[in-house]
């Protein structure tokens, strides 16, 4: 389902499967370093981690295992990752225990190794790590930058980064990440707020200079 980022109230599901996103979500610099190669690609959000969960705040610095009900998701992405016999050639993991324990179900059912790419990790929310979601929500929504923790700027810049490294390859692929790392790579590519829930899998495919959007699977 179409939603929002760890420990973030949900938003509307989107009407259709399929849509064609433009707009802003968090504001970042006009001019992207963006050099991207790949034509489509798949990217999954990381199963219920136990923050999730509680819905605290959970960003890098705080490492929170998966949830009983996150195994079952990433259980359930794994079988349809095994049925539905996607041309991913390649998987690509934030190094968070979360996003690797899921995407550990993805390689096992697509019979790919995950490599590790460092910079999409998900945002370091410094004091705000632990912290219930509804006691920061409009620090955050007003632009605030975690205490102790990345500005906006920086956690843009590590993204765009990893997410460069990662999509500069030419080969089908999947990324197993999190919610505000999504954030960024909507804005990456001119896609307008979509934030996905736990284990959530998305196609994304540029087609007459437009990118556009699919949901693949959302667990039950």
């Amino acid at each position: 389902m179409i939603s929002s980022p760890d420990g973030w109230p949900g938003s509307t599901p989107l009407a259709h499967k399929t849509a064609a996103y433009k707009g802003p979500l968090i504001p970042v610099p006009k001019e992207l370093p963006v050099a991207i190669k790949l034509k489509e690609f798949y990217f999954l959000r990381h199963a219920q981690s136990t923050a999730n969960e509680k819905r605290q705040m959970s960003g890098s610095s705080w490492d929170v295992k998966l949830s009983p009900f996150g195994h079952s998701q990433a259980e359930q992405v794994g079988r349809f990752l095994a049925e539905a016999k996607l041309p991913i050639q390649a998987l690509v993991t934030s190094p968070l225990v979360r996003a690797q324990t899921t995407a550990a179900y993805a390689a096992e059912a697509l019979k790919l190794e995950a490599f590790i790419e460092e910079d999409i990790k998900e945002w370091n929310f410094g004091k705000w790590e632990g912290v219930p979601f509804e006691e920061i929500k409009e620090d955050f929504f007003s632009g605030k930058n975690p205490p102790e923790g990345e500005t906006r700027t920086q956690f843009q810049n590590r993204v765009l980064q990893g997410m460069n490294a990662t999509l500069s390859h030419p080969c089908p692929k999947l990324i197993v990440a999190h919610g505000a790392v999504w954030m960024i790579l909507q804005e990456m590519l001119g896609l307008e707020s979509a934030r996905i829930e736990n284990a959530t899998l998305v196609h994304v495919k540029q087609s007459n200079h437009q990118w556009i959007l699919t949901e693949l699977f959302s667990p039950d």
